[in-house]
């Protein structure tokens, strides 16, 4: 008579829905014990999946020591790694209600007459999510492959993805995707996230055994870590180097590429670092990312433009500076952003324009300025219609800079 008494690496503990599946790993030791009691010299270890056992040559154990422990302890035990590959198929379809159960019995003719079943319960395979790297956020409107492994005979995958960090499934990316050659063990599938996905910080992407489906933590599946879904800005203007002065107005433009982003930032650098050295332009106006073409623009990209008028304040050093355009939420999307070519900013002098007419003939008359920027001297000329000549400091001293004036007599 043989009697199991134990059917996993808990003693005493028989199989039974509702205990820690079985994986097939290929590696863990999976303990099979039982009391043996008469002349049984071997016995045979077989398989069932979904009610029917596996072939003439079992995928367990053809023949074993009936009583491998201690002399006379009528005691044995077998250790099974469940295999990974797919010369049987063990795993069960449990969401059909298919499970697993065990058969030792005698090896001998009289296995028909000594053996013992163990209870139902679940082995189940061993899916692996190994792309795409979403590390880094992935891009709205952009397509990437999904790819994963199986250990076990899974025989068709769902592919999803969530918006609530893993709460819930209910996107599909591929339903029932199969291996195309079935000893394959890597499959993929493609990922055209949508233009208008939402874009925020809690996404995940789910694979799962089309017949044991993720439920809780039951289930045979693989998810990826939280993510983001991002958008993506090109700067169209300024892009080559060029030379802007105090007091100007200046256009940035940009393109969004990709991503419904609502707002943008700018930022001003005089090292192109943004390493906390830059100063945010114009803090205090909201600046619409796609007020020059709104989104979605229903084409290729980009998918919406914007432009912001710069008029440059005297606040912003003389000298080579850079600005960056970012989605205004920096929190989340702090590499979202694109940078124009370098700036050189200069001084500006506004003069401004004599009230009436001069004459010539020993007329005192006042030149008025106003300087913009760090300027160290200003040099007034003059010109009636030919080359310009020295007014003031023909020795090129010239005039201090500021909001003055200068009076230039004897004209």
């Amino acid at each position: 008579m043989i009697d199991v008494k134990a059917i996993n690496t808990a003693a005493g503990d028989l199989p039974k829905s509702g205990i820690t599946p079985w994986e097939a790993d290929g590696t863990t030791d999976q303990t099979i014990s039982w009391h043996v009691y008469g002349p049984v010299t071997n016995i045979k270890i077989s398989y069932a999946n979904g009610g029917a056992y596996i072939g003439a040559v079992p995928p367990v154990v053809l023949s074993t020591l009936a009583d491998s422990g201690a002399g006379g302890d009528n005691k044995g035990s077998y250790l099974w790694k469940v295999p990974t590959d797919f010369t049987n198929d063990l795993i069960p379809k449990i969401d059909s209600g298919d499970m697993v159960k065990l058969m030792v019995e005698d090896a001998s003719a009289y296995g028909t007459w000594c053996n013992v079943e163990t209870q139902n319960f679940v082995v189940k395979g061993i899916l692996t999510l190994t792309e795409p790297d979403v590390s880094s956020g992935l891009v709205a409107g952009t397509t990437y492959t999904v790819k994963w492994e199986r250990k076990g005979t899974i025989n068709s995958a769902n592919v999803k993805y969530s918006t609530d960090s893993g709460t819930s499934y209910p996107n599909d990316i591929e339903a029932g995707a199969t291996w195309a050659i079935p000893t394959d063990v890597e499959d993929t599938a493609s990922w055209a996230i949508p233009e208008t996905a939402t874009l925020g910080t809690t996404y995940k992407i789910l694979v799962e055994d089309n017949d044991y489906e993720k439920n809780g933590t039951n289930g045979t599946y693989a998810e990826s870590v939280t993510f983001r879904v991002k958008g993506e800005i090109d700067v169209t203007s300024p892009t080559s180097p060029t030379t802007w002065a105090i007091a100007d107005t200046k256009t940035i433009s940009w393109n969004i590429l990709h991503g419904d982003m609502t707002n943008v930032k700018l930022y001003y650098s005089t090292t192109g670092v943004f390493g906390g050295e830059e100063v945010e332009i114009d803090p205090a106006v909201t600046k619409p990312s796609d007020n020059v073409l709104g989104f979605p623009n229903g084409a290729p990209p980009p998918m919406a433009q914007g432009s912001y008028d710069w008029t440059i304040p005297i606040s912003v050093p003389i000298g080579d500076i850079w600005i960056r355009v970012s989605d205004s939420n920096t929190t989340d999307f702090a590499d979202v952003y694109d940078d124009t070519a370098k700036i050189t900013i200069k001084g500006s002098v506004i003069l401004e324009e004599p009230g009436i007419d001069w004459k010539v003939g020993g007329t005192t008359e006042v030149i008025q300025w106003t300087a913009n920027g760090n300027l160290g001297k200003v040099w007034i000329e003059f010109s009636d219609g030919g080359p310009f000549i020295k007014v003031t400091d023909p020795a090129g001293v010239g005039v201090d800079s500021g909001n003055g004036m200068t009076v230039i007599a004897d004209m």
